[in-house]
């Protein structure tokens, strides 16, 4: 349903016969999407019983809400929230946000979580990226978190539009866990395809 400028409403209705035992879903949802900013908020149940082809059962309530701002030159914001009450399973809490801005000759992308529930813990990790001329790119991924930390740098090279050729990865990780340099090279052709890792 539009609402003029206001932004679209949802919402849905499902039913399932799983076995035997009858199960419904209701869910509804709110999105506004303008040039600055963007709103989404989205909140579905589930009884027990509910099933859909596929997918394990899930009941309980899941609500989601979603913040986008358009920054201009200063890049783009997110933020996210989901409460997940789940029947005969643990809950789920948490918030999570993302800023990313061009600076220099790549992109950089900071993102934070912080989780309530099941477990109390955190991420915060910034990634920067960097083409490198043709179809390679390099980067370097930073992450911290309750249980330690890791930075892990990076050089990529694709196939392109084509999908024929070679493409590689070289990496390594430093910090806690880490697991050291890692390859992977790839070949492919029109009559087969070979791979490296």
């Amino acid at each position: 349903l539009r609402l003029g400028a206001w932004g679209v409403l949802d919402a849905g209705f499902g039913a399932s016969l799983d076995e035997g035992d009858p199960g419904a879903s209701l869910g509804g949802g709110y999105e506004y999407l303008a040039r600055r900013f963007s709103v989404g908020l989205r909140s579905r149940y589930a009884t027990d019983d509910f099933a859909q082809a596929g997918e394990p059962r899930r009941s309980g309530r899941t609500d989601q809400a979603s913040l986008g701002l358009n920054l201009g030159p200063y890049g783009n914001i997110g933020l996210f929230a989901v409460n997940q009450e789940a029947s005969g399973s643990d809950n789920a809490r948490s918030i999570a946000g993302t800023w990313s801005v061009q600076l220099g000759p790549g992109n950089l992308m900071v993102r934070a979580a912080k989780f309530f529930e099941p477990d109390d813990d955190y991420v915060v990790a910034a990634v920067y990226s960097v083409p490198l001329g043709g179809q390679r790119s390099g980067s370097l991924d930073v992450e911290t978190r309750r249980d330690g930390w890791r930075a892990r740098p990076q050089i990529r090279q694709g196939r392109g539009v084509s999908d024929l050729g070679i493409d590689y990865r070289i990496g390594g990780e430093v910090g806690d866990d880490a697991n050291g340099i890692d390859a992977r090279i790839s070949y492919q052709a029109v009559h087969g395809a070979a791979e490296l890792e």
